[in-house]
Formats: C-alpha cells, sequence, structure tokens
C-alpha cells in the first residue's frame, strides 16, 4: 500500500473517501488536509474501538466523524466572520464618532472666533497662502499671521490638535 501520510491510521481508501466528502462540502485542497487531519486526530483517541471495527463500520464511523468535523470548522469560520465584521463596525463606529466630535469641537471654536478670524480660516480651507490672503484681506502678511496663530492657538486651547 502506498503512504498515504496517516499510515497505520488509515487505509488509502479511507482517505480518499474523507477527502472527497470533504470536497463535496466545498472545502478547497487546504480545507481538505484541516479536515483529514481533524478525523485522524478523533480517530487516535478511540484506538481501541477504531482497530475492533469491520469496513462498513469503520465507514460509517468515517461519515459520521467527517460530517461532525465539517459542521465543527464551518461554525468556527463563521464565528471568525463574524467577530471580524464585528470589530469592523466598532472599528468603523469609533472612527465615525470620534470625527463627528471633531468636527463639532472645531465649530465651536470657529463660532467662537471673531469675524477676520472666520474669513482667514474660510480661505485658508480654499488653499490660499497667506500673501494672497492678505492681498484679499487688504492688510498685512504680518496680520494675517497674527490671526492664523490666534487660530491654532484656540483649537489648541480646545484640544483639537488632531486638526492642525
Amino acid at each position: 500500500m502506498k503512504d498515504n501520510g496517516y499510515e497505520g491510521v488509515f487505509e488509502k481508501r479511507e482517505v480518499e473517501l474523507i477527502q472527497r466528502w470533504a470536497k463535496r462540502a466545498g472545502f478547497s485542497s487546504d480545507q481538505v488536509s484541516d479536515v483529514l487531519q481533524e478525523v485522524a486526530m478523533i480517530v487516535a483517541q478511540e484506538p481501541d474501538g477504531w482497530a475492533q471495527a469491520d469496513k462498513s463500520r469503520r465507514r460509517q464511523l468515517l461519515w459520521l466523524f467527517t460530517r461532525n468535523t465539517v459542521g465543527k470548522i464551518r461554525r468556527k469560520e463563521e464565528r471568525r466572520r463574524q467577530r471580524d465584521q464585528q470589530k469592523a463596525m466598532m472599528a468603523e463606529e469609533a472612527y465615525t464618532d470620534d470625527a463627528a466630535l471633531m468636527r463639532l469641537d472645531v465649530q465651536d471654536v470657529m463660532a467662537g472666533l471673531d469675524e477676520r478670524c472666520q474669513d482667514v480660516c474660510e480661505l485658508l480651507s480654499q488653499g490660499f497662502s497667506r500673501s494672497q490672503i492678505a492681498q484679499r484681506m487688504n492688510c498685512s502678511w504680518h496680520a494675517v499671521d497674527r490671526l492664523v496663530r490666534t487660530i491654532r492657538r484656540r483649537l489648541q486651547e480646545a484640544e483639537v490638535n488632531a486638526w492642525l
């Protein structure tokens, strides 16, 4: 008999049966190996009962062990998939909640700024440089720089440093 990797545990035809049943259940080649290994471990726990069983009884036991192992692996994968989905949802909620809270904090800070600071924020958000803002507001670059420092200080006081 050709070595099947489970010499002494299964005969070649028994290994082929387990592989065929696992493939029918929709398992990939890697998963079929896992099923075969699990069934071998179950059989190894009952060496006397397995050795004394006739061929038809061994086939029945193999079918039972394979079916139970396939179900166990599927349940395990489903639990893992559910945990991964829960973790992804929790991460999404945490990110969304943090971002929403951050936006509210920034809006509060912006509401407390004077009109010139709000104008500078608006122009900065549109991508204008400090020199361009100074030209638009008819003031010096230094005045715009002072307003930007004021805005930064207020954001830091509100602990909204992530937006800086």
